[in-house]
């Protein structure tokens, strides 16, 4: 019995303090977020870490491509595949040089395989 009310103190003081299961990502707020049916994203400048989220149950995916023209290929995708799922990516080692202008375009594919999309601008 008293295991069990120390777990549920850990669990009411890790929600408390924003600390959940170690990551302390959710305490950082985004420099940037978008979204369009099917799909959301948030890109944190410090770190230079990128989430996209499928919002959609339809057996699509959504997903980020962060474009700068320095890098070789040019782009980095960040999918997230299944409705709720999330992925996070991170843009470090891509060489983007502080206060850099980078492109964001959050595209969400259906089943139809048609794409909806949105660019975004913000700078790194």
């Amino acid at each position: 019995m008293a295991v069990k009310r120390i777990v549920q103190a850990v669990a009411i003081l890790a929600t408390a303090t924003g600390v959940v299961l170690g990551t302390q990502s959710a305490a950082l707020a985004a420099d940037k977020t978008g979204s369009i049916t099917g799909g959301q994203f948030a890109y944190i400048d410090g770190g230079n870490i990128l989430t996209v989220t499928d919002t959609k149950r339809d057996d699509a995916w959504a997903e980020v491509i962060v474009f700068n023209k320095r890098w070789p290929g040019g782009a980095l995708e960040c999918r997230a595949s299944g409705a709720g799922k999330t992925k996070r990516c991170t843009l470090a080692g891509t060489d983007t040089r502080e206060n850099e202008k980078i492109t964001l375009w959050l595209r969400v594919m259906n089943t139809k395989g048609k794409y909806s999309a949105k660019k975004y601008t913000t700078t790194a």
